[in-house]
């Protein structure tokens, strides 16, 4: 079930100079075309014009000033009635509206506030429509209800708010139908859809360049005239959407290398043999790709750069996309860079442990992620783990009572000598920060590096312990003796 229904922001009644109402004729109203308020043309257009898609409204929302509220001053019709403003209204209408009274619901506006505590009134305006739908759809969960606006009358700045207006309500699932005009000066109502449509364009470009998505954009040239160049463009953007949605590296890669050729490709197209409204469609795309190429700079590039994508997602906060990119692509950049490497005796297994992987990962991934190296058998593992254990025990238990430089250097370069298997690649530093440690711990032994901050904060930190740790410990009887 649809239901119509309708906004307006209204416009007091204007007197002529003979003190009565001034009337305003409109042509594509329906068969009475005099109009003796602002508002009444949109009404009568939307429900009697010769393009009239609405056989009744369901409900009206009416946005009244102060003024609107009161009194026609000094007005009486030939039966010595008075009104207000809003009541000569609901009068006019009543012919194509006859329950208007029941269907009426007012939302008073203070002209004379500051706009920043209408802002109130907007949330109420939004909540009435809003609370209007739920009951709808509580009798009838699948309606559809479908608001139409009239711009013409209120305030000077009545169309900001009412635009203010129709994004809130779109929120709520709300379609917007006809967005409506009288143009006094053409005595014709006009549609000014169009115009506002300008604005899901413009969220639409912000949405792509934000969060990757084309959805907007897809939905407002659907209902446009378009090139073919901007029909492929639209179709690359979308496909670009969708990979990094899925997150696969190599489908997202072909799709930005799709993404870039279109945009050039749309940027150099000719526009002279295409209809007037295709041309406006393209020169509204080339508006915004101003913003898109700007913002995709980065990942736009000839050969895309696997890190400024990386990078690029971090920037919108697609952490799950530049969390999948950087395990799957900088292991790979690591290895081939040089960074990462094998040692020659290790290749051969390497490689073959690559070749029975069953995802086919490339090398960098499944180095960095999967190999494991040569695996030792078990009781040659268990002696080499001892004799390091050991090793390590002696060395500790000498180094806190008296080490040399040369004791060191032994212990870093040759406990490993005879257990290659580990791998120790940097004995050498090893043997620096044991050396560090001997020096640091001894008053003796080069002053110089405990006026270092990092030497102070060792001091403060280590010192006390590590001297603590090498006095003598008293036994129990010793202590009972002392006492």
């Amino acid at each position: 079930m649809k239901k119509d229904i309708m906004l307006c922001f209204l416009s007091d009644v204007k007197r002529n100079r003979e003190g009565g109402i001034s009337v305003a004729e409109y042509q594509n109203i329906g068969a009475k075309k005099d109009c003796h308020t602002t508002n009444e043309s949109a009404v009568r257009y939307l429900l009697c014009g010769g393009h009239a898609q609405v056989d009744s409204l369901s409900h009206l929302f009416l946005v009244r000033t102060q003024m609107v509220a009161g009194p026609i001053v000094g007005y009486e019709d030939a039966e010595g009635r008075g009104w207000t403003h809003y009541g000569y209204f609901l009068h006019r209408i009543s012919d194509v509206v006859p329950n208007v009274e029941n269907i009426a619901d007012s939302i008073d506006f203070d002209e004379q506030a500051p706009i920043e505590e209408n802002m109130d009134t907007l949330i109420e305006v939004a909540s009435s429509v809003r609370r209007y739908a739920q009951d709808v759809r509580r009798d009838d969960p699948t309606a559809e209800i479908v608001l139409h606006v009239d711009c013409t009358g209120g305030l000077r700045n009545a169309s900001m708010i009412l635009i203010a207006l129709m994004r809130l309500v779109q929120y709520e699932r709300i379609a917007i139908g006809k967005v409506i005009y009288s143009n006094y000066h053409a005595h014709r109502v006009e549609e000014v859809m169009p115009l506002y449509a300008f604005f899901d364009l413009v969220a639409g470009a912000e949405e792509f360049v934000r969060h990757g998505e084309v959805s907007v954009l897809r939905d407002y040239f659907r209902a446009r005239e378009k090139s073919p160049a901007l029909e492929r463009l639209l179709a690359a953007m979308n496909g670009f959407a969708e990979e990094l949605t899925l997150c696969h590296y190599g489908e997202l890669r072909t799709a930005i290398v799709e993404l870039r050729r279109r945009i050039e490709a749309f940027s150099d197209e000719s526009s002279a043999s295409i209809s007037a409204e295709a041309v406006q469609s393209d020169n509204l795309m080339r508006q915004m790709l101003v913003r898109i190429r700007e913002d995709y700079s980065t990942i736009l590039t000839e050969e895309v750069d696997d890190i400024a994508l990386i990078g690029w997602c971090i920037d919108r906060g697609f952490l799950q996309q530049s969390i999948t990119f950087f395990t799957e692509r900088v292991p790979e950049l690591l290895v081939d860079s040089g960074f990462l490497c094998l040692k020659p005796e290790h290749q051969e297994n390497f490689l073959a442990c690559l070749e029975k992987d069953p995802m086919h990962r490339n090398a960098g991934f499944y180095l960095v992620n999967e190999y494991r190296g040569e695996k030792l058998p078990s009781e040659e593992f268990h002696k080499a783990q001892t004799a390091w254990r050991d090793a390590r025990r002696k060395f500790l238990c000498a180094f806190r009572a008296e080490t040399t430089a040369d004791e060191i250097f032994a212990f870093a370069d040759g406990a490993m000598r005879d257990t290659p298997q580990f791998r120790l690649g940097d004995a050498r530093r090893m043997c620096d920060v044991f050396t560090w440690l001997s020096q640091m711990l001894r008053e003796e032994d080069n002053l110089a590096l405990r006026d270092t901050p990092i030497g102070k904060a060792f001091l403060g930190r280590v010192r006390m312990p590590y001297i603590n740790s090498r006095r003598p410990k008293k036994s129990k009887t010793g202590q009972e003796n002392a006492e």
